[in-house]
């Protein structure tokens, strides 16, 4: 019907052009498209460019699949004559009506409509395939001489192949499970799938980009990275190298393939929040449930889902038909459970620890720094494990609270005792090298105080001005209980000797009395700011290192700098970058591995 304008004024409104998605799949029709003539009737002759332009296809990374009405074996024969029927992937050859098959087989593929073109020379196969698969590309053969100059399937040089490969493998998935009788879960068990975890991500940068850039129907944050490889690069590089980082790349193979490194996941981490800033997956594991595996198997942090998905990370149902193998740097999941319980105290370099940790025991009690509103709550100081041991009472609850602390600051697995349990606690009592601390004048009670996040943390905030601390401690309730510390405390400086001790010793005696493995994160005890100069020392970290190797002979150190590389430059001296809190972690796993098996 002719528009009013056109009717009016004769002239023909111009539609606005739009972006035509690239083609990652084309679907041939045989008779009159992939060869002249009517196979089933009075013969063919060959088109002698189609075998050329169904390799060049393939060499672009572009499937390309059949739907024709035809005999099957007769068409397989005179496909294999020519030499192509390799190239295909899911054919669909029968007799029955397109609409229903083409639908059938977009499901299969797992990709998006707007992404195929179906080539038919039949205008009523077209309209059947548009209203059975709505977004679908169509055309009919007068397209195929110009196919390989059309814009839309440039496709990414795969001389390998690999992208075909790929398909067959989800070919031979999809057929064994139509053979099946058991359902859908039935098969996933039978088909062995596993995964693993690679945290080393810069040796395979390119790959976490592909899955970030190209990924949609498993893409559930579609944070795209910059399209120049360059630039995406450099992002991700200075993503993955900070210490508050989280990042994986997810490897699957099942009974039917190896199918690489099919996702990816990146997170940021704050004060004991964590949050996904990427997840995503290719398509090809689609029906597998690896997104909720991996996201269960990462605790589960917070995840916006963006635009629309075909997967559900959040799914409530068990996914037992999935195991997890070690990884090539570091996946400490392997079989049974280390211990029944893991005990995780310190601040954000211990939420670091924690992302490769949690897979060793059934339960794990993160006990971190606190933050709430703009101010650090550093729970994970040594002075507050006696409160961590013994839940404060009476008087110093009271003062603790006027303080602003809540009982979730000395709510601890480590007053709560679990005989006959194998457990393992591991500490970093970082902060206790640089933080003052303030003793009450009538209570027996000495804890460290921060302002505004962990500014000032060296500074003796009781002798700030009123004026100034309302700079600083920006919210109401902060801010008094600034006054509240001004008025009952006083600054006694660093940590003592004299106050560690009491705290380790009671520490360890409840270790021996839960047959708990205890390792402590030692402080780093040097720096490096540029890679052209000498590592400088850290006299109090050594200091503080050398008392609690003393006071606790029974447990386990490990130092953080015998996983850094020896030119490492970490211009703040308490974050290392990701890769050396997961060495780590490996570290201390086989430490608690080998002190819990038996002899």
């Amino acid at each position: 019907m002719l528009e009013l304008r056109q009717i009016l004024f004769g002239d023909t409104p111009v539609p606005m052009a739009l972006p035509v998605p690239e083609v990652r799949l084309v679907i041939w029709d045989l008779d009159g498209v992939g060869w002249h003539g009517t196979l089933a009737e009075d013969g063919i002759s060959p088109r002698p460019e189609w075998p050329v332009i169904l390799a060049t296809l393939v060499g672009r990374g572009i499937m390309n699949s059949i739907c024709s009405k035809n005999d099957l074996e007769a068409a397989r024969a005179t496909l294999q004559g020519q030499g192509v029927w390799e190239h295909f992937i899911f054919p669909s050859i029968d007799w029955t009506p397109k609409g229903a098959r083409l639908a059938a087989l977009v499901e299969a593929v797992q990709l998006r409509p707007e992404t195929i073109l179906f080539i038919d020379d039949e205008p009523a196969n077209l309209a059947e395939a548009r209203f059975h698969v709505p977004g679908l590309q169509t055309a009919g053969p007068e397209i195929v001489a110009g196919l390989l100059d059309d814009p839309r399937l440039a496709g990414k040089p795969d001389p390998a192949h690999a992208r075909l490969a790929q398909y067959r493998q989800l070919m031979a998935r999809q057929q064994a499970f139509s053979a099946t009788k058991d359902g859908h879960l039935a098969f996933l068990r039978a088909s062995h799938v596993r995964v693993s975890i690679e945290h080393d991500v810069e040796p395979h940068l390119d790959r976490a980009i592909e899955l970030i850039n190209r990924t949609n129907q498993l893409n559930f944050t579609k944070s795209r990275l910059p399209e120049d490889l360059e630039a995406a690069r450099a992002q991700l590089r200075a993503t993955l190298v900070r210490a508050d980082v989280f990042a994986g790349l997810v490897r699957v193979i099942d009974d039917y393939g190896d199918y690489g490194f099919a996702g990816f996941y990146c997170g940021k981490m704050f004060f004991g929040q964590r949050t996904l800033t990427q997840f995503c997956f290719s398509c090809r594991v689609l029906n597998l449930g690896v997104e909720a595996f991996i996201y269960r198997h990462i605790a589960s942090p917070a995840l916006k889902i963006v635009g629309e998905v075909a997967g559900d990370p959040f799914r409530a149902t068990e996914i037992d038909w999935i195991t997890l193998d070690a990884s090539s740097s570091f996946t400490p999941a392997r079989g049974p459970k280390l211990v029944d319980r893991l005990v995780l105290r310190g601040g954000c370099e211990m939420q670091a620890l924690a992302h490769y940790l949690r897979p060793l025991a059934d339960e794990v009690s993160e006990e971190l720094a606190a933050a709430r509103g703009n101010r650090a709550f550093r729970i994970e100081h040594s002075m507050f494990l006696d409160h961590a041991l013994s839940p404060p009472e009476g008087e110093i609850r009271a003062a603790l609270e006027a303080l602003g602390h809540e009982a979730a600051d000395w709510r601890s697995a480590l007053s709560d005792p679990r005989p006959g349990k194998r457990e393992a606690w591991v500490f970093s009592l970082w902060v206790d090298d640089f933080m003052q601390l303030y003793k009450h004048k009538t209570l027996p009670l000495t804890l460290p105080f921060a302002a505004q996040g962990d500014a000032r943390a060296t500074q003796d905030l009781t002798r700030f001005s009123p004026e100034a601390m309302r700079d600083i401690m920006t919210e109401p309730a902060h801010y008094e209980a600034w006054e509240t510390l001004r008025r009952d405390y006083w600054c006694v400086g660093p940590l003592f000797e004299y106050l560690l001790e009491p705290v380790i010793h009671r520490l360890m005696a409840a270790a021996r009395r839960q047959g708990a493995v205890v390792v402590f994160l030692l402080a780093p005890s040097r720096w490096r700011h540029r890679a052209d100069e000498p590592a400088h020392p850290r006299p109090s970290a050594a200091r503080m290192n050398g008392w609690l190797q003393a006071m606790a002979p029974d447990a386990h150190f490990v130092d953080p700098w015998e996983f850094a590389p020896p030119d490492a430059v970490y211009p703040d001296i308490l974050h290392f970058d990701r890769l050396v809190y997961c060495h780590a972690a490996a570290h201390i796993a086989e430490l608690i591995e080998t002190q819990l098996s038996p002899v």
